[in-house]
């Protein structure tokens, strides 16, 4: 771990990435995105699970898989006239995105959620995980995780953490 990684840091490449990825080519546009989430009521959820006050791993896993789920089957539905293939890791993706923006960064990484929640993966961030910390990573094309593999890359991040927050590994977030 990056002890010197601090949360203005952790910020500030968050920042950094969220303008590069919207001025990017992507899957949807924003006004869908923003539409997806207010579909699935995702800030409804989270606020229901940040009312259940300390948030264990596995009760934070199981309301993801069903924020993934759901908002997965939502895209795949917008799409299939288009016939885009939606990999859960895209899904997984914006769901991991909102809640960084909704609860970890609001929260500068100190709420329960803070301390379970998954961090956005993408390539640049598992590619360096395996140079840096040598860990079992096979694939770096998050776009096309399936829930199995995503979930393998999840328990490969939290060995590296020994029960930090697992945006403490976004230290290994350049480009």
């Amino acid at each position: 771990m990056a002890e010197d990684y601090t949360f203005a840091k952790h910020c500030h490449r968050y920042a950094c990435w969220t303008a590069s990825r919207a001025a990017s080519a992507g899957r949807f546009k924003n006004k869908e995105i923003a539409w997806f989430i207010e579909i699935i009521g995702l800030r409804e959820c989270l606020e229901s699970l940040k009312s259940e006050g300390k948030i264990s791993s596995l009760r934070y896993e199981e309301w993801f898989l069903e924020a993934v789920t759901t908002l997965k089957s939502q895209m795949k539905a917008f799409v299939s006239k288009r016939r885009r293939n939606i990999s859960f890791g895209v899904a997984a993706k914006v769901v991991s995105i909102y809640v960084k923006t909704y609860e970890v960064i609001a929260e500068k990484g100190n709420s329960p959620i803070s301390r379970v929640a998954y961090p956005p993966i993408d390539s640049f961030l598992l590619k360096n995980l395996i140079k840096h910390k040598k860990v079992r990573l096979k694939r770096t094309d998050w776009s096309k995780f399936k829930k199995r593999t995503y979930l393998k890359t999840i328990c490969e991040m939290k060995k590296l953490t020994h029960g930090r927050a697992l945006w403490k590994l976004e230290a290994f977030w350049t480009s």
